[in-house]
C-alpha cells in the first residue's frame, strides 16, 4: 500500500472481559482487540486508521483506548447522544475522535432525534456526522442533512440495494449530496 495509507473504517471488538458487550445486541462478534488490529495493520503496511465505535459495547471506551495506544496515527468516530457535554467532546477530541456515528439502519426508534443537537455541539471541533443508513431513506432526510452545520459521511455505501438501480430517488439524493461537497461516502 502507499505510504500514509489509511484504513478508513474498522471496529475493535473486546476483549469482552475488559470491554463488555451489551446484553441486548444484534450480533456477537469474535473478539478482535486492539493488539489484533495493530497486527493486521502492520502486516498490510497500513499506518493510519479510523476506528468506528460499534454499538455492541457500552460507551466509547474500547475506541478511546485504541486511539490513545496509536501514537496519534488513528482517529475515531464515537457514538454519542444529544446529552453529550462539551467536556466529554473535549476529552474525546484530545484522544483523536473526529466524528459521531448515527445508526438509523440498525436502531430505527428515534436514532436521529438528537442529530441536530449533536451537530451543533461537535461543529466547533470540526467533527463530522457519520451515518449508517439505508440510502433509500435519504429522500426523507436530505433536507435535514443539508442544514447541518457539519460535514457528513455515509458509510457502507449507504447500503443501497443494487436491484434498486442508479435511478432510485435515494441514490440520486446521495449523488446530489456528494456533488455539494459536504458529503463523503465510504
Amino acid at each position: 500500500v502507499p505510504p500514509r495509507a489509511c484504513d478508513c473504517h474498522a471496529h475493535i471488538f473486546g476483549p469482552p472481559a475488559r470491554y463488555p458487550y451489551k446484553t441486548m445486541r444484534r450480533y456477537t462478534p469474535s473478539s478482535a482487540g486492539i493488539d489484533d488490529y495493530r497486527h493486521m495493520l502492520a502486516t498490510l503496511g497500513i499506518e493510519r486508521a479510523v476506528i468506528v465505535q460499534t454499538g455492541i459495547h457500552h460507551g466509547n471506551a474500547v475506541t478511546y483506548d485504541a486511539l490513545k495506544s496509536s501514537g496519534g496515527n488513528w482517529r475515531g468516530v464515537a457514538l454519542l447522544d444529544g446529552g453529550v457535554t462539551t467536556q466529554e467532546i473535549v476529552r474525546l477530541n484530545d484522544a483523536g475522535f473526529r466524528g459521531v456515528r448515527l445508526n438509523p439502519r440498525n436502531v430505527k426508534t428515534d436514532e436521529l432525534k438528537d442529530m441536530e443537537a449533536i451537530a451543533q455541539r461537535i461543529a466547533p471541533f470540526g467533527w463530522h456526522l457519520q451515518f449508517h443508513l439505508d440510502a433509500r431513506e435519504l429522500t426523507t432526510l436530505v433536507d435535514r442533512l443539508r442544514q447541518l452545520p457539519v460535514d457528513i459521511v455515509v458509510d457502507h455505501l449507504g447500503h443501497m440495494p443494487v436491484v434498486e438501480g442508479v435511478d432510485h430517488p435515494g441514490f440520486q439524493a446521495l449523488l446530489a449530496l456528494l456533488r455539494e461537497g459536504r458529503c463523503w461516502v465510504k
